[in-house]
Parts: structure tokens; sequence; C-alpha cells
């Protein structure tokens, strides 16, 4: 089994959906939460696993979250179309080697961090209709790095910084 490196804030959404989904207030630590998803009684629970273990395909819609952490849908490879409807920050490599990946709906977000969609290369559409941030000049790579079917987007009038 190899070892994934995620961030604080990622650990924490995470914790927050199980307890949502047990309707607790349970904190758990990383290592028990596979456990405590194991545990969900609801019916709902299989969106989770499959991002959680990566096997999430289709078409995927999320009005929950407001924010998008590093990695948290990397190597999704079968994911083709994603919506969510409230996220305003998407975090670098959030979707880092989405190779299935062909269009993303973005109505509330305001920044996209530097490397978050590089090698997605079937990554055609991009509505983002808030944008005002759109990477980074500090980072090395571009938001849409090897996404090599992008080959239009339109900003609009609310971009105020595009790295």
């Amino acid at each position: 089994m190899s070892k994934v490196l995620v961030t604080e804030s990622y650990l924490t959404a995470i914790g927050d959906a199980i307890r949502s989904k047990n309707s607790s207030t349970d904190r758990y630590k990383p290592s028990e939460m596979a456990g405590a998803i194991n545990d969900i009684t609801t019916q709902d629970n299989t969106v989770l696993n499959s991002i959680l273990d990566r096997s999430i395909s289709g078409n995927y819609v999320n009005d929950d979250l407001t924010e998008i952490g590093d990695y948290a849908f990397a190597s999704c490879a079968n994911l083709t179309s994603a919506t969510f409807t409230k996220v305003t920050k998407i975090v670098k490599n959030a979707f880092y080697y989405c190779r299935s990946l062909e269009s993303i709906s973005l109505p509330e977000v305001k920044e996209i961090e530097s490397s978050s969609f590089n090698y997605c290369s079937s990554l055609e559409s991009i509505s983002m209709q808030k944008i005002e941030v759109l990477g980074s000049d500090k980072d090395l790579y571009g938001v849409f790095n090897s996404s090599y079917k992008m080959t239009t987007i339109n900003l609009p009038s609310t971009i105020r910084s595009i790295g």
C-alpha cells in the first residue's frame, strides 16, 4: 500500500463529511477515518468512498463543497465531468492527472491555484463565470499544464490576476 500525503484541510473536510453522514460529533484520527467511513449508515457513502479510493467515474455533481483541497480528486482516472455549485477556491493539484476529465463547471469559483488541472489531457472546457485569480507568478507550472485539448478559455470581466 502506498502512502499519500494530504493536507490538514483535506483531513478536516473528510472528518466533517463523516460526522455529517453519521450525525455525530466524534473527532477522528486519520487512522480511524476508514473505519468511520465504513460505519456510515446512510446509503450515499459510495461517492465519498469512490473519491477516497480514486474510483469515481462519469459525471460528478457536488452542491456542498466550498473549497477543493490539494490532490482532492487527483488521479480519478474515470471522472469525465464535474459540477461544483458552491466552490469558491481550488487549491493546486486538486484535479492533477484526471486524464478523462472533459469538462468542469465552477459557477462560483473565484480562485484557482497553479497546477490545479495539470495533466488533465482530455479537458476541453471549463466554466468559471466569477473567476478573479487564475494561477500565480510564483509557481513553475500553470493552471492547465499538459491539458492538451484545451484550446479556448473564456475569461469574464471579474478576472484580476493571471499567473
